[in-house]
């Protein structure tokens, strides 16, 4: 049986890639530090919901900043996102009645 199913990293990766292309900007995260800082994330955010030892659940302060980071990094990218695509969309002063 097939899985059609992406993982949530490739998953969010394929997201934003057609939402940039769908809105004409170039797209490109592969090599930034807040997206591989977003990876690890989704990585820890697994190990605390689906714990298999008592230190899974343990999360240090350099993880935290890590998450941060990579939360910090998607919201940019989203507000990126949002100011494009009303800027593209607004219509013109002259099509306003």
């Amino acid at each position: 049986m097939r899985n059609y199913y992406l993982e949530t990293k490739e998953n969010i990766k394929f997201a934003l890639k057609k939402i940039y292309y769908a809105v004409d900007l170039h797209f490109e995260i592969e090599d930034h530090e807040g997206w591989k800082k977003l990876l690890d994330t989704i990585d820890i955010r697994h190990k605390l919901t689906h714990p298999k030892k008592k230190v899974n659940l343990d999360i240090s302060p350099q993880q935290y900043n890590d998450a941060s980071t990579g939360f910090c990094w998607f919201s940019k990218k989203i507000e990126e996102l949002n100011k494009s695509s009303l800027f593209r969309f607004e219509p013109s002063r002259s099509q306003i009645p």
